[in-house]
C-alpha cells in the first residue's frame, strides 16, 4: 500500500516540479534585470539541477526505508522499468544530488556576498568565471556519489541482511535490487551571516538596485529554509533515532515524500518575491483572464442573437 502511495506521489510531484522549474527558467532568461549579471546563470543551473533531480525521482522511484538502526535508499524492478545497470548510477546521482544542493546554496550565498562587497573579479561575466561558479556544486555532487559507491556499495552480506529484515523486500530477488546509502550534513550558514551584515551598506546604489538585492536576499533565505525543513531536519531526526535504535518505518515514508516536494516548492520564492518575475506572472494571468472573458462574452452574444 505505502509503495503505491509513494510511487503515485513521486510521479505527481515530479510532473509539477517540471512545470515550476521550466517556468522559472523562462522567467530568468526573459525577465531578469541586467543588474543580475552572472547570477542568473547560477539560478538557471539550480533549476536545471532540480529538473534532473525530479526526473530521477519519477523514473527511478527511490524510497527511503528506515528500520531500527539503519536507513537505506532503495529501488527495485517493481518500481521502475529501467534496467538496474542504469538505475544504480542514477541512484548514486540521486544521492549525489544532496551534495549538489548543499553546495549550490553555498554558491548562492557566496555570490550574493561578493555582489554586496563589489568583488568585480569573482563577479566577472567572462565564461571561465561562470564555469568556475557552476563547477563547484557539480564537483561536490560527484564526490558524494563517488564516496558512496566506494565505501557503501551493495554486497552479498548486506543484501541478505536487508532482504531478510525488511518484509516488503523479501519477495524481491537480490539480483533485481540496488541500494545506495548517503549521508546528510548541515551546510555552513556563513554566507547568510555575511549577507545580513552587509545588507545595510548599499549607500552608493540606486533604489532599484537596493530593492533587487533585497528581493534576491530574502528569496535566497526562504529557498535555503525549504531544504532545511524538508530534507535536513527529517534526515537528522532519522539519523539520531537510528543511533538510538528506535527508527520507525513511517519516518522513511515521510522523508521520501518530503524529498519529492523539494524541487516543486524551491522555485516558488523566486517567482513570488522577485518583482520582475512576479509582474510577468501577474501579466500572464491577466491576459489569460481577459481572453477567457472575451470568449465568454462572444459566446453569450452569439447565443442571444440565435434566440
Amino acid at each position: 500500500m505505502w509503495s503505491q502511495i509513494l510511487r503515485c506521489t513521486q510521479q505527481t510531484l515530479g510532473t509539477v516540479a517540471f512545470f515550476t522549474n521550466f517556468l522559472l527558467i523562462w522567467l530568468i532568461m526573459m525577465k531578469s534585470p541586467k543588474a543580475m549579471y552572472t547570477y542568473k546563470h547560477i539560478m538557471v543551473f539550480t533549476s536545471v539541477f532540480e529538473i534532473f533531480y525530479a526526473w530521477i525521482d519519477m523514473f527511478v522511484a527511490p524510497e527511503l526505508i528506515t528500520k531500527r538502526t539503519y536507513w537505506i535508499a532503495e529501488t527495485d524492478t517493481t518500481k521502475t522499468w529501467l534496467p538496474l545497470s542504469i538505475v544504480y548510477p542514477l541512484l548514486l546521482a540521486w544521492g549525489g544530488s544532496f551534495g549538489i544542493a548543499l553546495a549550490s546554496f553555498i554558491v548562492h550565498f557566496m555570490f550574493r556576498y561578493f555582489t554586496i562587497i563589489g568583488n568585480k573579479f569573482l563577479l566577472s561575466q567572462k565564461n571561465f568565471m561562470v564555469y568556475i561558479w557552476l563547477s563547484i556544486p557539480v564537483i561536490c555532487g560527484f564526490f558524494y556519489a563517488l564516496l558512496t559507491h566506494i565505501f557503501l556499495q551493495q554486497n552479498e552480506i548486506m543484501d541478505t541482511l536487508i532482504c531478510t529484515d525488511i518484509e516488503s523486500l523479501r519477495n524481491v530477488p537480490k539480483n533485481e535490487m540496488t541500494f545506495s546509502f548517503f549521508t546528510m550534513t548541515i551546510f555552513a550558514i556563513k554566507g547568510y551571516s555575511a549577507i545580513r551584515k552587509f545588507q545595510g551598506t548599499h549607500t552608493n546604489l540606486s533604489s532599484l538596485s537596493k530593492s533587487l538585492q533585497t528581493q534576491l536576499f530574502y528569496s535566497l533565505v526562504i529557498q535555503t529554509a525549504i531544504p532545511t525543513i524538508l530534507i535536513h531536519f527529517p534526515s537528522t531526526v532519522i539519523l539520531i533515532r537510528s543511533f538510538m535504535g528506535t527508527t520507525e518505518e513511517i519516518y522513511g515514508h515521510i522523508f521520501t515524500i518530503s524529498v519529492s516536494l523539494f524541487p516543486v516548492i524551491d522555485p516558488l520564492p523566486s517567482m513570488i518575491i522577485i518583482q520582475p518575475y512576479r509582474k510577468a506572472i501577474k501579466t500572464c494571468f491577466r491576459l489569460s483572464k481577459g481572453q477567457n472573458s472575451t470568449i465568454a462574452s462572444s459566446y453569450v452574444g452569439s447565443r442571444t442573437t440565435t434566440f
